[in-house]
């Protein structure tokens, strides 16, 4: 079936427990930079940081299908 033009594209509706996965692993993975990095485990902390950048870009991926609301004035 094909979109009709004067149609806006489908909204991806994502559950707020879906949507709090992502901000808790991404505060997960900043309190582990953080005691690596006052452990002196810099090896690690490069491999979390390219951790959260995947997350990062996941969670950016996942946020640009939702809908965007504009205020009410």
């Amino acid at each position: 079936m094909r979109q009709r033009p004067d149609r806006e594209p489908r909204v991806i509706m994502r559950s707020p427990s879906e949507l709090a996965g992502f901000w808790n692993r991404l505060a997960d993975l900043d309190a582990e930079i953080s005691q690596c990095h006052a452990e002196g485990y810099e090896a690690d902390v490069d491999r979390l940081l390219d951790d959260r950048a995947q997350w990062q870009h996941e969670r950016d991926e996942l946020f640009r299908g939702l809908a965007r609301v504009t205020p009410r004035r």
